[in-house]
């Protein structure tokens, strides 16, 4: 497991990129906007479930911005905001309501946090850098198409089955990356790589399934797009002694 403190991105930038274009877009100004309209639009669905998913995931983003900052002096200024939109972030809300606490003074303080955090990363254990869209649907197109090999190849249904629930669930957390950073992505990874792990112990004929699908290159990518990260590093040469590369 990769330790949480050591591949965190910064979560005042994460609340600011998600969040602020909902509350200055004027599309969402009317008073009569619901929250669970705005909420829809940021997160990207049209579904209730995945909604008050990655509401779930909000709220403890919000949680993660209060812990890294607490020790800022500018907490005073952002915590009480943060406190009331933990309560007005729900559906059944006016917008209009969390537009006023999570208005302009607010967000001015959470960039200065956000600055704060940047300067300090190696001594809180802050990443700053970010990964970018292209980044990611470069990820997600990669995982996807390993996905299609790995249907159509001769893997056991079985097997087929279980290594597809873990290629899921890193497509999953590419798509909240925005929410929750880079250590989902790459606990999905690792739990990806421990499951080729544990079935290819003693079975070369998986082995050699597994290395004619590709995974490999896909995990190559991984570690070149989060090269950024101490603690990736580890994973591409046992995957590629695994593998046999």
């Amino acid at each position: 497991m990769y330790e949480a403190n050591t591949i965190k991105t910064n979560p005042a930038k994460r609340l600011s990129k998600l969040v602020q274009p909902y509350i200055s877009d004027k599309i969402y100004s009317p008073s009569h906007t619901t929250t669970e309209t705005v909420l829809k639009a940021m997160f990207e669905t049209k579904s209730n479930t995945q909604m008050f998913v990655k509401l779930g995931s909000l709220h403890e983003l919000i949680d993660e911005v209060l812990e890294v900052s607490k020790n800022i002096p500018l907490y005073s200024a952002i915590s009480q905001n943060l406190n009331t939109a933990h309560t007005q972030l729900n559906p059944l809300t006016k917008w209009q309501d969390v537009r006023n606490t999570l208005n302009k003074p607010f967000w001015d303080s959470i960039d200065t946090i956000s600055m704060f955090l940047d300067m300090q990363q190696d001594s809180i254990h802050i990443q700053s850098k970010e990964l970018t869209e292209e980044e990611l649907a470069e990820l997600k197109k990669e995982v996807s198409e390993l996905q299609e090999r790995i249907i159509a190849s001769d893997l056991d249904p079985l097997l087929k089955q279980h290594l597809n629930r873990h290629i899921k669930h890193v497509l999953d957390a590419i798509d909240d990356y925005r929410i929750t950073g880079s250590l989902p992505v790459l606990d999905a990874v690792e739990g990806m790589c421990g499951h080729v792990v544990m079935q290819s112990n003693g079975n070369e004929q998986y082995q050699n399934t597994i290395k004619e699908t590709g995974m490999f290159d896909t995990l190559s990518k991984f570690n070149d797009v989060f090269s950024f990260i101490s603690t990736m590093q580890p994973l591409l040469p046992h995957a590629a002694k695994l593998l046999g590369n």
